[in-house]
């Protein structure tokens, strides 16, 4: 498994466990966005979540659902080409964040369960 799969899970276990003692609220925004793309992501499953996180997760996508649509129909600018596309069409590097086309982040390295490798090393989902 690669670090920064690891690291993405650590994240959202913490996170999830602070939500569970009432220290933190649910995932919105970007954190929302990232957490279900990677938890629907071959990796993330090859790498197993807690129930604790995805019923976080899930929680968060029942409570947020129209922040998560609203970014999913935003448009960005794919980092590799510059072409703009709504951001449910780009995938997005757990690690940095960084943006990319499926046409870009194919010709770059794709790990053993068929993600694409983001240039900073993360996981694009």
């Amino acid at each position: 498994m690669h670090p920064k799969e690891l690291r993405i899970n650590q994240r959202l276990e913490e996170r999830a466990r602070a939500w569970e003692s009432k220290e933190a609220g649910l995932l919105t925004g970007a954190q929302l966005w990232h957490a279900v793309r990677w938890c629907s992501s071959k990796s993330c499953r090859a790498a197993g979540l807690s129930d604790r996180v995805l019923t976080f997760v899930e929680q968060s996508y029942i409570e947020h659902k129209e922040d998560y649509n609203g970014t999913a129909r935003l448009k960005d600018i794919c980092r590799g080409c510059g072409v703009e596309y709504r951001s449910e069409n780009l995938l997005i590097c757990v690690q940095c964040s960084r943006e990319r086309c499926g046409a870009c982040a194919s010709r770059g390295e794709i790990n053993e369960y068929g993600d694409a490798i983001c240039p900073c090393g993360g996981i694009m989902v």
